[in-house]
């Protein structure tokens, strides 16, 4: 009797810890989604960047050319950053699903950490096409108050209202992150 019971209680446990398993890879799954998503929209923006038209004669200044320069800089980096958040969290999507799914039995809890690992990545890259966003806007603001001091307490104004954003963001996302952060220690393996 008891060794049916053990059984049973083992079954139980194996059945349930396979149940969250397949949760937590849907809640994965939705979260890579929302990435690709962020990342397809602050691409967008990156990309009208690229598409903005430089106008650099002989008369213009050095100090407006870098910042032109800088600008188109941040804006093919923060699009580069884009494509890879989105192409990566597709990819994360496709085939991290496909192998927890079709994979061998000890593949799903070795997927998910994986899949931990990847999404960390992927949040880094968005963090950084957000930055390069950031200072794509604040380079521009500069770039357009730069020739001959016209409006250039404005575009100075809004470039350190710029920065002053991204500051305010990273330290919203670290307070939200240390909220719902779960340690190590506490986390179910079974």
């Amino acid at each position: 009797m008891l060794d049916q019971d053990s059984e049973a209680l083992f079954a139980t446990h194996a059945r349930d810890k396979n149940h969250l398993r397949m949760k937590e890879l849907d809640l994965f799954s939705e979260q890579l989604g929302h990435i690709a998503s962020v990342a397809a929209f602050l691409g967008s923006n990156s990309w009208f960047g690229m598409l903005e038209v430089i106008d650099v004669t002989p008369e213009t200044a050095a100090a407006e050319v870098v910042l032109k320069y800088f600008y188109f800089i941040c804006a093919s980096l923060g699009f580069a950053c884009c494509g890879l958040s989105a192409v990566g969290a597709a990819f994360v999507m496709m085939f991290g699903t496909q192998k927890a799914v079709r994979g061998r039995k000890a593949d799903v809890e070795r997927t998910i950490k994986e899949m931990y690992f990847f999404r960390k990545q992927l949040v880094r890259l968005l963090v950084a096409a957000v930055v390069f966003n950031m200072l794509m806007s604040a380079s521009v603001q500069l770039a357009r108050g730069c020739p001959n001091g016209r409006a250039l307490g404005l575009s100075v104004t809004v470039a350190v209202l710029m920065v002053c954003a991204s500051l305010f963001l990273v330290a919203y996302v670290k307070r939200i992150h240390g909220v719902f952060h779960v340690e190590k220690e506490m986390t179910w393996d079974g």
